[in-house]
């Protein structure tokens, strides 16, 4: 938890403060007490009161900072790169956590740097019991972690100049020589002392000028325009710019090595207790990647409470064996894991489910059974029962699922509760559930273990909570024991978009702001947070002590690793398709990564240098030959990787001018310089020829040439205003403003969305998203480009084949922008008044500029068989396999697969 602080001044506390002090549990000293005598800039620790901290444990009890000038005076020296008055010994930073005031000297330590402060400042230091010096201050009054002031006489602080000296600042003194900081030997020598400016201070000389940031000085430690860090300093970019997510942070009685947390999903798995080892693996990967806290996907605590028709509960000892093989992994990679305990109430797709009140959910067809008040009581008690297992079975902590529409989002909420007994009625009675839920969880995990409470930050429907509600519940919830707070968005049945790609990056993080605003306990952002900068960001500026990301640590195991050593451009962005993800546990498979074809499967594929070196060519640069090229390369091959465009990425960097798939681009930019450092030799610019290969001598080939357009059969096809998409995609051709998009696949989707939302639409806002889609108001959807009409030959409802958790999002987009969609044509010709159909009998001519043609693809492999004519050991891989419906997940698997089995 974090420590809590009470402002007062020196002997006259505003009221304000005493009465904020009162309701922490905070004892401020009396006006007349000696301490009150102590002077600004000085930590002056304040025994709490003594149950309250014989309750919560030493490392939770507050300390005081006396003077709300002296608060604004640290903010102010913090975002200059300077540190105000004090010390902070690793353990004391440690403890710190989330403390923004001592974020500095945090993230010095966490790059393994101690902070120093200067000469002037020496007497503001507090000593630990047993430290050298610490006999003379035997009176002094200990806080918590055993730190205790030095209070400088009166003489003495009339001798302490006036003048604000310059080697106030902290500096880094680095434990090991070349050690402790990326980038290279540690400036400054083991114990922190530079004989260089010894000399200067022995010889009376001046001491060495730095260059000020802003003047071709380096800026402190993610402190723009600051002065932390010695120009020339042993810290990378990297660490300095993400320095705040890197910091270690204390919640509850455990401290995470980082701010960066990998959020609940659901796997599939939860339900698959004889495939556990696969589940451990999969985390264990995360957590050797360096995620500084793990959320497994929910487990329910009683039988009503599942998720689907399936055993996905922890409710028995006997289950507890079974979870020490997810736990075990991930402890014996240096992680730290805590198990979600959801209960669906409404949202569960079984026979058994429960409410709070009988209202059928819209996302689901059968109507709940109220819960009666043994039920109730028995549930609460469920939870307390799951939270003891899983410390059983070697968790460090729980989390318990309180937002997104499941149960206990069902008590909170006027829209699915209706009781009139104590258990409905106003937000104190219907708040009742979830804090008897929290405080039964408390008692059963005792005050080591984490304590996270998911929290809906927005609610995005009618009759949910609002924001002065939420933020009153966030402070209940803290009270009743949590040590953290993480934040979800929108129920599942709300119709705004939440984490799909059309949402802009960090687009919720005012409402995580508003909650931690509310609490004094960490919170943590979520939702469309995929990059580093954007993390770091959010983190530094306040607005959130962690950062969760479920998907991209689905994507990148290694992201924090990438990160921390400088390599964050060597990130395989998520992409936000929840192809298989999400759409994977909807569909009832185990879920996996579009873009990581090695999550879930970590057994399946070989980390070890091949036996034989192999000369490999692959032949096309879309994703299913830029993953085979790479997991053949990390093998030990050498490989070249042929490409006819100017840059690799085939389809996928047609995709990232869609609107809502940008982030294609930044996979491929990520991906690009994986090869890069893989050794992959890139030819592009020119197709490869059977002369090149034979030139190579190759062991073995891989044909990725992916596929071709096919061409539309009808009389006028030939018309120059038939173009295929992906000469509209690339630029080459124009659109006029009557646009026919021919084919209702998902391509066509995206071609029409792209043409009405136009080309020139510029990068997405929040403040676009947020009026596009009514958040805080009626919708305003943006207005059309061009009139756009979809026409196919198959009967039937468009976007059947479109993703199970995303395509409503493009169907009701297109249905904003006007688009026209025509079913079951036949298409008659292409004249100068348009494209002629029939519909029912009934003819029609399509008015049209531009017809674009989205029907369909043939495979380009004749490459492939001229190889394998001459004997060439060839391997053919992605659509120059099986054209079909554009599948880049199975692509990316095949050539993964076959460029590891090498």
């Amino acid at each position: 938890m974090h420590p809590q602080r009470a402002e007062a001044g020196a002997g006259r506390d505003p009221p304000r403060h005493r009465a904020d002090a009162a309701r922490r549990g905070v004892r401020l000293p009396a006006p007349g007490d000696p301490r009150a005598r102590a002077r600004r800039r000085h930590f002056v620790p304040l025994e709490p009161d003594r149950a309250r901290a014989d309750a919560r444990g030493p490392a939770r009890q507050l300390r005081v900072l006396h003077g709300d000038h002296v608060e604004r005076r640290h903010r102010r020296a913090l975002r200059q790169g300077r540190a105000l008055g004090h010390r902070l010994s690793e353990r004391r930073a440690w403890h710190a956590g989330g403390d923004r005031r001592d974020r500095d000297a945090a993230d010095l330590l966490a790059q393994g740097a101690a902070p120093r402060f200067g000469r002037r400042r020496a007497h503001a230091r507090r000593t630990r019991a047993g430290d050298r010096g610490g006999e003379r201050h035997r009176g002094a009054v200990r806080d918590s972690r055993g730190l205790r002031p030095h209070r400088p006489s009166a003489a003495r602080a009339r001798r302490r100049p006036r003048r604000r000296s310059r080697l106030c600042r902290p500096q880094v003194r680095t434990p090991t020589q070349g050690q402790g900081l990326p980038g290279g030997a540690a400036r400054r020598p083991p114990g922190g002392h530079d004989p260089r400016r010894r000399r200067h201070r022995r010889s009376g000389g001046a001491r060495p000028r730095r260059r000020a940031a802003g003047r071709g000085g380096r800026a402190g430690v993610g402190r723009p325009g600051g002065r932390g860090l010695r120009r020339g300093g042993d810290v990378s970019l990297v660490n300095r710019d993400f320095s705040a997510l890197l910091s270690p942070i204390r919640v509850g009685g455990v401290t995470l090595a980082n701010r960066l947390v990998m959020g609940s999903m659901h796997t599939g798995l939860e339900s698959h207790p004889e495939r556990y080892d696969t589940l451990g693996r999969f985390y264990a990967a995360r957590a050797k990647g360096g995620a500084g806290l793990i959320v497994t996907g929910g487990f329910a605590p009683c039988h009503a409470g599942r998720m689907r028709d399936e055993p996905a509960t922890f409710e028995r000892p006997d289950q507890v064996a079974a979870h020490q093989r997810i736990t075990g992994p991930v402890h014996a990679a240096g992680g730290r894991i805590i198990l979600q305990i959801l209960h669906a109430g409404r949202y569960g797709y079984h026979p058994a489910i429960v409410a709070p009140s009988p209202i059928k959910s819209p996302i689901n067809r059968d109507v709940p059974v109220e819960l009666t008040e043994d039920a109730i009581l028995a549930t609460i008690a469920s939870y307390a029962n799951t939270a003891r297992l899983a410390i059983a079975a070697g968790y460090d902590g729980v989390e318990v699922m309180g937002s997104e529409g499941y149960l206990i989002s069902q008590f909170l909420a006027a829209r699915t509760n209706h009781r009139t007994d104590r258990w409905g009625g106003p937000l104190a009675a219907r708040a009742r559930f979830p804090l008897a839920v929290v405080r039964a969880v408390r008692e059963a995990l005792g005050e080591g273990p984490i304590l996270s409470y998911r929290i809906s930050a927005l609610e995005l429907i009618e009759g949910g909570l609002d924001d002065a509600e939420t933020a009153w519940l966030a402070g209940q919830v803290e009270a009743a024991g949590a040590d953290c707070l993480a934040t979800g968005i929108g129920w599942h049945e709300a119709t705004i978009p939440t984490i799909a790609g059309v949402v802009p990056h960090a687009a919720f993080a005012p409402a995580t702001r508003r909650l931690k605003e509310a609490v004094a306990i960490p919170v943590t952002a979520s939702n469309r947070i995929n990059l580093p900068a954007d993390a770091a960001r959010l983190v530094a500026e306040g607005t959130a002590d962690l950062v969760s990301m479920a998907r991209p640590f689905l994507a990148d195991p290694d992201f924090v690793a990438k990160v921390r050593t400088n390599r964050a451009d060597r990130i395989t962005v998520c992409i936000a398709c929840n192809q298989a993800c999400l759409d994977h546990y909807f569909t009832g498979q185990v879920i996996g990564c579009l873009v990581n074809p090695r999550a879930m499967r970590e057994a399946e594929f070989i980390d070890a240098t091949a036996a034989s070196r192999k000369r490999i060519a692959v032949t096309g640069g879309g994703v299913a030959g830029m993953a085979a090229a790479l997991e053949a390369a990390r093998r030990g091959h050498d490989v070249t990787l042929y490409e006819a465009a100017a840059e690799i990425g085939g389809q996928f960097r047609q995709a990232a001018k869609i609107p809502g798939k940008e982030d294609y681009g930044l996979f491929l930019t990520g991906y690009r310089r994986q090869l890069e450092d893989a050794g992959v030799q890139i030819r592009t610019g020119a197709a490869v020829t059977m002369e090149a290969l034979a030139r190579g001598d190759y062991d073995e080939v891989i044909v990725a040439s992916g596929v071709v357009p096919r061409a539309l059969d009808i009389p006028g096809g030939d018309d120059p205003r038939v173009v295929g998409y992906t000469q509209v995609l690339d630029g080459s051709v124009a659109a006029g403003a009557r646009v026919v998009v021919i084919g209702g696949g998902g391509i066509g989707h995206d071609v029409a969305l792209y043409l009405a939302a136009g080309e020139d639409r510029g990068a997405p806002t929040v403040a676009g998203f947020a009026a596009h889609w009514g958040i805080g108001g009626a919708r305003r959807p943006h207005a059309a480009r061009r009139r756009v009409t979809m026409v196919k030959r198959s009967p039937g409802p468009f976007g059947r084949t479109l993703g199970k958790s995303t395509g409503w999002i493009l169907r009701q987009e297109l249905k904003d922008y006007g688009v026209r969609q025509v079913a079951g044509a036949r298409y008659l010709k292409i004249d100068a008044a348009g494209l002629h159909i029939e519909v029912d009998g009934k003819a029609e001519v399509l008015a049209a500029d531009t017809i674009v043609v989205c029907a369909g693809q043939e495979p380009a492999r004749s490459l492939a068989d001229l190889l394998e004519a001459r004997g060439q050991s060839v391997h053919v891989i992605g659509g120059a396999r099986l054209a079909g419906e554009l599948d880049a997940k199975r692509a990316m698997l095949e050539g993964a697969v076959v460029g590891n089995a090498l």
